[in-house]
């Protein structure tokens, strides 16, 4: 070997080194972060109605697939779990995508239930209703906080004068309770009503809000929201819709 060629040996064997060092200290974090996740699963069911029977699994971690680049932070946990719920054993798959980088908030979530393992879908990171939610940080009986029940918003007036109420109408899920919230919070005078979800004749009852605007934001836009809680296990789970913006004319005007 020629002693120019030594120097460059040594120079690629360094880098190989580095470089397989470095995969390791990515591979020790990746599986502490797995582990510390798969520990919040399990004592989100402390307590609850779904009873975990045998120790939860979790996935490594999901592949994407070729050339599909994960962004800095970005995880996705697949966990498979055995649980008890009112005498009857089910099995569960759970799909989260979170944000390491900033706290471990959830954004995406997705969750599969059946009778045997195989009648699962394969994990995926594209599991069936793979939704996105409001940023969660706490899990209910392995589901996300505002991962709830949505409401469906029937109609909304997107041009009022501020003189006349505003007119929200939902339906949602029997069970729930749903309430109207703006931004600005004070753009209606006094808080919604909290209505209960319920069903007649097999189909969801409407719900109805009639809301009081504040004149102050005349001649502006301002956003509405229904909210929709549940109960769920040892908690609630809480969702949000959102509306068309609303556009708030001045007294003594007409569309």
């Amino acid at each position: 070997m020629k002693l120019l060629d030594r120097p460059i040996l040594v120079g690629a064997v360094v880098v190989l080194l580095a470089a397989l060092f470095g995969y390791r200290l990515l591979s020790v974090g990746e599986d502490r972060r797995r582990a510390r996740f798969l520990q919040r699963f399990e004592s989100s069911f402390d307590g609850g109605a779904r009873r975990l029977v045998a120790p939860p699994q979790i996935a490594d971690r999901v592949k994407r697939g070729i050339g599909i680049a994960w962004p800095d932070g970005v995880e996705q946990y697949v966990i498979d779990a055995v649980f008890e719920l009112n005498g009857r054993t089910h099995r569960g798959r759970w799909l989260y995508t979170c944000n390491e980088a900033d706290g471990g908030g959830i954004y995406r979530f997705s969750y599969s239930k059946a009778e045997e393992s195989d009648e699962l879908p394969a994990p995926s990171f594209q599991l069936p209703g793979h939704r996105h939610i409001p940023w969660a940080t706490r899990l209910v009986e392995g589901v996300p906080s505002t991962a709830g029940a949505e409401a469906s918003v029937e109609s909304v007036t997107t041009t009022v004068v501020v003189a006349q109420p505003l007119i929200v109408t939902a339906t949602a899920p029997p069970g729930t309770t749903c309430w109207v919230e703006t931004f600005p919070p004070d753009a209606i005078e006094s808080p919604s009503e909290r209505l209960a979800a319920r069903e007649k004749g097999g189909q969801p009852e409407l719900l109805e809000w009639s809301l009081r605007l504040n004149p102050k934001y005349a001649n502006g836009k301002i956003r509405v929201q229904v909210h929709c809680e549940e109960p769920y296990g040892n908690g609630v789970l809480h969702s949000i819709t959102e509306t068309p913006h609303v556009e708030l004319l001045p007294a003594g005007d007409s569309e």
